[in-house]
């Protein structure tokens, strides 16, 4: 995987976390608290109010000691969003701190299937163009060496009307 990482610039796991851990971070995601957010220019999602459960049951410490197999970092900011129907963000300038990108999502209604027609997918974009795009699929992981991209959440439509998604987003400074 470090060799990987070293070449592309990415990695990409699928089933991350175990299947009882998957869960036990969904059933405390479900009970969050969550602020909407909404700056028409820029974005649309909700912010979790991440309490010590969640941060108990995502196994914050071991995230960190499994990123740090890959890259050396002395802090790490992860956001938990919900999108649903009507959410978004747009590129935005990169933020010259962040070395490297998190990005996980925990599908709110893990028994349906997240379709890529639904969007919500995160995109990565650099100064040239090419982009970089992680789908959604439940109980994946992704780790980006962002230095020189530019990220964005494709904008979640109609067709995910009864469809939420929770995502786990982050920089690595």
């Amino acid at each position: 995987m470090s060799e990987f990482f070293s070449n592309y610039g990415f990695l990409r796991l699928d089933n991350f976390l175990e299947k009882q851990n998957y869960e036990s971070v969904l059933r405390v995601a479900r009970k969050l608290r969550w602020q909407k957010l909404k700056q028409p220019d820029l974005f649309s999602y909700s912010l979790g109010k991440v309490n010590k459960d969640f941060v108990q049951e995502f196994e914050f410490e071991e995230l960190a000691n499994f990123i740090a197999r890959f890259v050396k970092f002395k802090e790490m900011n992860l956001k938990l969003k919900l999108y649903s129907h009507r959410d978004y963000t747009l590129v935005q300038k990169k933020n010259l701190k962040a070395e490297f990108f998190i990005y996980f999502p925990i599908l709110a209604k893990p028994r349906r299937a997240w379709e890529d027609r639904f969007g919500g997918y995160k995109c990565y974009v650099d100064s040239e163009g090419k982009s970089l795009i992680f789908p959604v699929k439940k109980n994946s992981f992704a780790l980006l060496n962002g230095r020189h991209f530019s990220g964005f959440t494709k904008y979640v439509n109609h067709l995910a009307t009864k469809s939420s998604l929770f995502v786990v987003e982050g920089e690595v400074l």
